[in-house]
């Protein structure tokens, strides 16, 4: 569309305004459902040593709950973008362009060998007051996450054919490209705490970085920053 000839009233350049967009699906309401297991953790270690009844009936809870969170899914996608065009003149048509995008999933993963101590809680086998669930419950969340941003020129031109209709074709030379992914792994006792470190400090960082490109001339590099954070 650059190399389109364009109105008479049209001004020496077309701007795209930076465009923002969100997605997030949680059908299965990860979310709610680690506030309930963080909630009922609590709730029993407040319970083992005055309430013994109550606090079996709390592990049978946290059963249910645990096999109900294995393998289920949220995911979030977020994008920024801007573009900037000259108009054709007898020779070449440019533009600049820059966008970035974020992708991210959290998935629920059960520890097995925590439905055997809570079944042994509940059943009588293990007395509560000597479980400390807030340690020995393996089970986890994971956040996977990736971050591109990528910023470069197009060069468009317009061919005249013999039968009198127009032949557009446009180019990307070399453009800056940088990826960066991220794996964090947190026991379900402290997710919770760890989706708000992530959001305040590696998906922040990402996020200054995608500005820095969309500020920069376009370079050619390419690279890939893979991140790990995981607690066993």
């Amino acid at each position: 569309m650059m190399a389109a000839e364009q109105h008479d009233w049209a001004d020496d350049f077309g701007l795209m305004l930076p465009s923002v967009n969100a997605r997030a699906a949680d059908e299965e309401e990860v979310i709610d459902q680690v506030d309930d297991i963080q909630d009922q953790i609590e709730q029993f270690e407040d319970l083992k040593f005055s309430n013994q009844a109550d606090a079996q009936a709390k592990a049978r809870q946290l059963v249910d709950n645990l096999e109900a969170f294995d393998r289920d899914t949220m995911r979030a996608n977020a994008g920024l973008g801007l573009g900037l065009a000259i108009p054709p003149s007898n020779s070449l048509s440019f533009g600049f362009f820059a966008n970035a995008n974020l992708t991210a999933t959290v998935r629920g993963e059960l520890d097995e060998n925590d439905l055997d101590l809570l079944n042994d809680i509940a059943n009588g086998v293990r007395p509560p007051a000597t479980t400390d669930l807030d340690t020995e419950l393996n089970s986890r969340g994971r956040i996977l996450a990736s971050a591109v941003a990528e910023a470069g020129i197009s060069i468009a031109h317009s061919f005249m054919l013999s039968n009198g209709n127009a032949l557009q074709l446009g180019v990307s030379p070399p453009k800056y490209v940088q990826l960066q992914t991220f794996q964090y792994t947190e026991e379900i006792s402290d997710f919770e705490m760890m989706i708000s470190t992530v959001t305040n400090t590696k998906l922040t960082k990402a996020a200054s970085t995608w500005t820095s490109v969309l500020l920069m001339p376009s370079v050619l590099k390419t690279s890939g920053t893979p991140a790990s954070s995981s607690k066993t």
